[in-house]
C-alpha cells in the first residue's frame, strides 16, 4: 500500500488527483499515524494546495501525525507559515482556522516553536539591515 501510494502521489498532477490520494492516505493511516512518516514531504506542500479539500486532508494528516508524535510539531512549522502568510486569502484563512487544533494536539509545542521561529525571522528581516549598518 505504502509504496504504491507514494508512487501515485509523486505522479499526481491535479488537485483532484491529490484529493483522492489524500483521502486514501488519511483512511489507511487512521489506526497508525506513524505510517504517515513516509508521506510528510507530500503533506507539507498540500497546506497551500488550491483545493480546500486537499488542504483539509493534509491538515488532518498533520494533526494525526503530531498527536502521535508531539515532538514532530516543529517539522510542520515552515510549511504551516507558508500557508498562513499565503497571498490567497482562502488559503491563509484556512491555515488560521486549524491553528487551535494543531496547538492542542501538539500539546502547545506547535505554537511555541512556530512563534519562536516566526518572531526570530521577523526580527532578523526587520532589524537585520540596521544591525549590519552598525557592525
Amino acid at each position: 500500500m505504502s509504496a504504491a501510494l507514494l508512487t501515485r502521489l509523486e505522479t499526481a498532477d491535479t488537485s483532484a488527483d491529490r484529493l483522492v490520494l489524500f483521502d486514501e492516505l488519511c483512511a489507511s493511516t487512521a489506526d497508525c499515524p506513524d505510517r504517515l512518516g513516509s508521506f510528510l514531504h507530500f503533506i507539507q506542500p498540500a497546506f497551500c494546495d488550491p483545493l480546500r479539500g486537499v488542504r483539509s486532508l493534509a491538515f488532518q494528516c498533520a494533526r494525526n501525525y503530531i498527536a502521535a508524535n508531539p515532538g514532530m510539531a516543529e517539522y510542520f512549522t515552515s510549511s504551516y507559515f507558508m500557508a498562513l502568510l499565503h497571498n490567497q486569502a482562502d488559503i491563509a484563512l484556512h491555515a488560521l482556522s486549524v491553528l487551535p487544533e494543531l496547538v492542542v494536539v501538539g500539546r502547545c509545542e506547535f505554537l511555541t516553536t512556530s512563534f519562536e521561529n516566526f518572531s526570530r525571522k521577523l526580527i532578523i528581516s526587520t532589524f537585520g539591515p540596521v544591525i549590519r549598518f552598525f557592525i
